[in-house]
């Protein structure tokens, strides 16, 4: 009766045993699901914006015409990573009449602030002013669809 009594306990702890292990595995495997992951990152696209701010900002002092803007909108570029929001507000605002590559450069700048604000029927208002996506460089490509994925996202229209 003894040796019936041992052999159940064994049983039942081979039977516990499996039970955590299973439950660990699954555990795993549903938590290795939730990673979300920056398809910029994983494409190996990073920020053009090397300089600091104040660098694109004294070489845009010594430039004149469309090399002047683009360093300032790099400037503004620079700022939104750094996370001074307001400054990159600024220096997209004061800027003139641009070429179109450089417009619409600003707008996603300027929706990229507008979606970290959490204003995302804005930041579909000024990505409705660029067009021929094609012609920018693959970092603005991706920021476009990333922000306005995300504006659409929180605004529930899809």
């Amino acid at each position: 009766m003894q040796r019936r009594d041992q052999t159940k306990d064994e049983g039942y702890a081979r039977s516990l045993l499996f039970r955590y292990i299973l439950f660990g595995l699954c555990c795993f495997v549903l938590l290795g699901c939730n990673k979300v992951h920056n398809p910029a990152s994983k494409q190996g696209i990073t920020s053009p914006f090397n300089l600091p701010k104040e660098a694109y900002i004294g070489l845009a002092k010594r430039q004149t015409g469309d090399e002047k803007y683009s360093l300032l909108i790099m400037a503004a570029g620079r700022a939104i990573d750094d996370g001074d929001l307001k400054e990159a507000a600024t220096l997209l605002t004061a800027l003139p009449q641009l070429p179109p590559v450089l417009s619409q450069q600003k707008f996603i700048l300027q929706a990229k602030i507008k979606s970290i604000l959490h204003e995302p029927k804005e930041a579909i208002r000024l990505l409705a002013g660029v067009h021929d996506i094609q012609d920018l460089s693959l970092f603005y490509q991706v920021q476009y669809h990333e922000i306005l994925a995300v504006a659409y996202d929180e605004t529930k229209n899809f």
